[in-house]
């Protein structure tokens, strides 16, 4: 591709982005920077992503096993307090409830944030951008990756049976809005009924999954409490598990803490 064909592919893949007016707080233009062409990941930068995928898989059992063994032994109880902070006590009970419950599992989506392939400086659970990111599958066309749309329907098939099963995306954070409205229609279009709900929620008996928001903005809508009950009641599935763990980023730092880190090996520290 010569210079001139490559800068109008660039035009044409950044006016393609701004018409979908995805940018962060409704922003109309594209914040990031596009090219001509995708940036094809090689068997080995593939393969480096494939080993990080099976870490993070480790770390998550090993930091879930730890808080739960939190709630049934005094003398890790210490971690527990750690992990609810200062949340409201109403919060903290239905953060033990959750882990005494023997129900909760690792969760299936989740972005490291990199500095380079293979260096990990912060995990995102579940991660934003999910607008955006569809956008640029969509750009790209053909790619060993899924992509957002099918992931999230995959998901859903797995946790429910089907993958046009009632769900809802319940987004908090205002600025997210547009991306958000985006993947959920595209998802409606691939067939799932995968519904947006902002700082709200569906009725209990009407959704069988949540993409739900931090544990605590959850608790305080209206209906909060009979969504993690119907959880509990092994009716509905939610996105991540309604645990205080996966709202925060203290997690990151457990492998390193002279008290924890030997129950984590240097693979996942390193």
């Amino acid at each position: 591709m010569d210079t001139a064909s490559a800068l109008d592919r660039a035009f044409e893949n950044r006016d393609y982005c701004n018409k979908l007016q995805l940018g962060y707080d409704r922003a109309p233009d594209c914040r990031f920077y596009v090219g001509p062409e995708p940036f094809r990941l090689s068997n080995e930068q593939l393969a480096v992503f494939l080993n990080q995928g099976e870490l993070f898989r480790m770390w998550f059992e090993i930091t879930l096993e730890l808080c739960t063994r939190a709630y049934h032994e005094p003398g890790m109880r210490w971690l527990a307090d750690l992990v609810e902070g200062e949340s409201p006590d109403h919060v903290k009970e239905i953060h033990r409830r959750v882990h005494l419950s023997g129900l909760l599992d690792i969760p299936l989506f989740a972005r490291p944030d990199m500095s380079t392939i293979g260096a990990t400086v912060e995990v995102q659970t579940p991660g934003s951008g999910w607008g955006y990111q569809t956008a640029i599958h969509n750009m790209v066309g053909e790619s060993r990756w899924p992509g957002p749309v099918n992931g999230i329907k995959q998901a859903v098939k797995a946790l429910t049976g089907s993958p046009s099963a009632p769900s809802a995306y319940v987004l908090y954070n205002e600025p997210f809005f547009p991306e958000v409205e985006y993947f959920c229609r595209l998802c409606q279009e691939a067939g799932m009924q995968l519904q947006m709900y902002f700082k709200a929620l569906p009725p209990a008996s009407e959704v069988k999954f949540v993409r739900r928001p931090p544990l605590e903005d959850l608790l305080s809508y209206q209906g909060g409490s009979e969504l993690v009950q119907a959880w509990l009641d092994m009716k509905l599935f939610f996105e991540p598990g309604p645990s205080l763990l996966f709202d925060q980023k203290l997690a990151i730092l457990f492998p390193f803490h002279p008290l924890l880190r030997g129950y984590y090996p240097d693979s996942i520290r390193q």
